[in-house]
């Protein structure tokens, strides 16, 4: 979750996401994730082509569909038994996730429209850990703003840890609205983050139950168009630690977890 706000360096502005039904784009999502622990390293890449249509709009919220046109997707991860693998996942190819979300950017709802055949081990595995692709998101600010202005945005989650129990969010974003450029033939304001993250969560394994705490942080860029109301770019980067604690033997595990996610419009 990441945020945008004004354009103007003369007046507050407030900025909305601005759309039609039909309304269609189309960005780029490359992501990369690589963990560590109990001595192990493993890494998991998405390069990807997102279509994005907008059904319908309201007053106070718009529903689009989010559609994965192509995907390249590599891992390696010995913890979880796969070695170095390119797969291209077609099985995921037009499967439609239907969202709802505010002008502010603030998504309500998301739910899955074309359920992809995910018998593969290979391709459930990529399911799994591409929820992010489908959320190209930045979040506005709620107030206005001008140029040399910063704002905070508060948002907690909760997220469905592939079936094993709930894992809870805590994200606050600081914003930083720095300056105007041209970015990829679009007037920008450019707005640069800070992201602290806390989790916590209660999980169920094999081998029993298993409590999670953990934090992090995070930064990065946006570069949002103010006038026709759409992100053109978003360059981020997390670093999270965990702790995972077997309750029946009281052993904890700790693991890090990097991410960057760098999303761009196509035109």
């Amino acid at each position: 979750m990441f945020c945008a706000a004004a354009f103007s360096a003369h007046a507050q502005t407030t900025f909305r996401y601005k759309s039609t039904a039909g309304e269609k784009l189309k960005y780029r999502m490359m992501i990369a994730d690589s963990t560590s622990a109990m001595g192990q390293d493993g890494a998991t890449s998405f390069n990807a082509v997102l279509d994005l249509n907008t059904e319908k709009v309201y007053n106070d919220s718009m529903t689009v569909t989010a559609v994965i046109e192509t995907l390249t997707a590599k891992v390696n991860n010995p913890m979880m038994g796969m070695g170095d693998t390119t797969i291209t996942p077609t099985a995921l190819f037009g499967k439609r996730t239907r969202q709802t979300l505010t002008p502010t950017g603030k998504v309500l709802s998301s739910n899955v429209v074309d359920t992809p055949d995910v018998s593969d081990p290979v391709v459930r595995y990529f399911a799994q850990h591409s929820s992010d692709l489908m959320q190209p998101w930045i979040e506005l600010g709620a107030t206005p703003v001008k140029k040399g202005d910063t704002w905070r945005i508060l948002d907690i989650d909760s997220n469905d840890a592939g079936g094993k129990g709930m894992i809870y969010d805590t994200t606050t974003v600081v914003c930083s609205y720095q300056r105007n450029s041209d970015t990829l033939h679009h007037s920008c304001a450019v707005i640069t983050y800070t992201v602290k993250i806390i989790m916590a969560g209660n999980l169920t394994s094999q081998s029993g139950q298993i409590e999670l705490d953990g934090d992090g942080t995070g930064s990065g860029t946006a570069y949002w168009d103010a006038d026709k109301g759409r992100l053109i770019a978003n360059n981020g980067k997390t670093n999270v630690t965990q702790n995972l604690t077997l309750t029946s033997m009281q052993q904890t595990i700790t693991q890090t977890l990097s991410k960057t996610q760098n999303t761009t419009i196509i035109e």
